[in-house]
């Protein structure tokens, strides 16, 4: 069974998940915790004066790459309140969440939350949204749905800076097609993803990718859940020249927190010139059935000069007879930076939170919670 990989040159390098394959009891472990209501929300911990947000207690969660770059998204600028949950194209009528994110673009930055009365409300999304710089959409206890109903991804960050996305639920309607449910692109940099429901979009739950625009793109994924789909994460970097070491503003992702459920493969993917931080995650990956049939799964696989470090971080591979493996000695496909450096690193630190089942029960309970959007 493989837990994560590293692509090589030559050979195939292969690390097993020494927690072993699922097991019955991981499952009703894991669906249970997940489909346990989170505690009652009363107050979602933001203060606001003048018309302007002044503070977040769940600020205090961010870490890694994100928090390092001082991140606060729409701290201090103005507070716009979505009202309504229907959406139409363009700028959006007053109080549509899509009024909301064209009013804070054309006010430099600004604080987007949901009106108490859209609790459970369903935004059925006819066109993406595109975030520009210095902006929070946080759902709050609201915690609405939104559903991406036109094509493309439902949210992108194309080279916005200093953006903070937490306490929604994403998915698309229907199948095939493009588009991811977030999509971080173009050198995007200072991002905070965190306390996010994401499942059944049509390529990927989130992509970090660089676009060829230089500059310092650092990303913080954390406190999410993943579940139900094929393609979690893809993160590509710049095409490495050779000696294949990374260049001085390589993506800088961290990953850490999180609950990756029957998810099939990328946990991440990471390519090309990119610096990525496992950290404190759940893996437990499953087969999913693809369009063209076939269901194959795999852990974490880093390849074309990228860099993992891995840190506390429990892979549970499928159950069953048959062994997960992936042949990663060679490039990825045309588009995921291509090049000479056709070998990744993973580094793998810290204690093996599945070394017995009573730690790895623990573990994953323990994940399951920092899932839960914090309550005051």
């Amino acid at each position: 069974m493989i837990g994560f990989l590293v692509a090589g040159a030559m050979a195939t390098s292969v690390i097993a998940a020494p927690a072993g394959p699922w097991t019955a009891q991981d499952s009703r472990l894991i669906g249970r915790s997940l489909a346990r209501p989170p505690v009652a929300c009363a107050v979602d911990g933001v203060t606001a004066a003048g018309g302007r947000v002044t503070g977040a207690k769940f600020y205090r969660q961010m870490i890694g790459f994100a928090q390092a770059a001082k991140t606060d998204g729409g701290l201090h600028r103005k507070l716009l309140v979505v009202s309504r949950a229907d959406d139409t194209p363009g700028k959006g009528e007053t109080g549509s969440l899509r009024w909301a994110v064209t009013q804070a673009a054309a006010a430099g930055g600004g604080w987007i939350a949901f009106a108490p009365g859209l609790r459970g409300a369903t935004i059925r999304l006819r066109a993406p949204l595109r975030l520009a710089s210095n902006i929070t959409i946080d759902g709050g206890c609201v915690m609405p749905r939104l559903v991406g109903a036109g094509r493309g991804s439902i949210l992108y960050v194309r080279g916005s800076h200093n953006i903070v996305v937490s306490r929604l639920q994403l998915e698309q309607a229907g199948g095939g097609g493009d588009g991811d449910c977030i999509t971080v692109s173009h050198g995007a940099d200072r991002i905070w993803l965190a306390y996010l429901r994401l499942r059944h979009c049509r390529d990927g739950l989130i992509d970090v990718t660089r676009d060829k625009v230089a500059g310092p793109m650092r990303v913080t994924i954390s406190n999410n859940r993943f579940t139900d789909h094929d393609k979690a994460m893809l993160v590509v970097g710049s095409p490495l020249p050779p000696p294949c070491r990374t260049l001085q503003d390589p993506i800088r992702l961290t990953v850490a927190r999180n609950i990756f459920y029957r998810t099939g493969q990328r946990h991440p993917r990471a390519s090309g010139d990119a610096l990525v931080h496992l950290q404190d995650n759940v893996i437990a990956f499953a087969p999913r059935k693809r369009a063209d049939g076939q269901g194959g799964a795999y852990g974490t696989l880093a390849a074309d000069g990228a860099h993992i470090k891995v840190e506390r971080t429990l892979y549970i591979p499928p159950a069953g007879g048959r062994s997960y493996r992936l042949m990663a000695d060679q490039a990825g496909p045309a588009g995921e930076a291509d090049g000479p450096c056709r070998r990744g690193y993973i580094d793998r630190t810290g204690a093996d939170p599945g070394s017995s089942r009573v730690m790895r029960d623990r573990f994953i309970r323990a994940i399951i919670r920092m899932t839960d959007p914090p309550v005051d």
